[in-house]
């Protein structure tokens, strides 16, 4: 397994899984993770809308993307 931090944008990353950094003032979603939060359809929005996920400290979330990002 290869690990890599990247500040890219999310459509030049090839990889097989993606973490966020997503914090629990950011709203509306910034950047990268309002890119993927649009590749897959809004489930990142539709987890922090009904609190599913906040974004707060030592909080995870995992969404299945079904090949829908790069």
């Amino acid at each position: 397994m290869q690990l890599e931090f990247n500040s890219k944008g999310i459509e030049s990353i090839e990889a097989d899984v993606v973490a966020l950094g997503i914090m629990a003032e950011e709203k509306p979603l910034q950047m990268n993770a309002a890119a993927v939060d649009w590749r897959l359809g809004g489930l990142v929005s539709i987890a922090l809308a009904e609190e599913k996920f906040s974004g707060e400290s030592g909080e995870s979330i995992l969404i299945a993307a079904n090949q829908k990002l790069p």
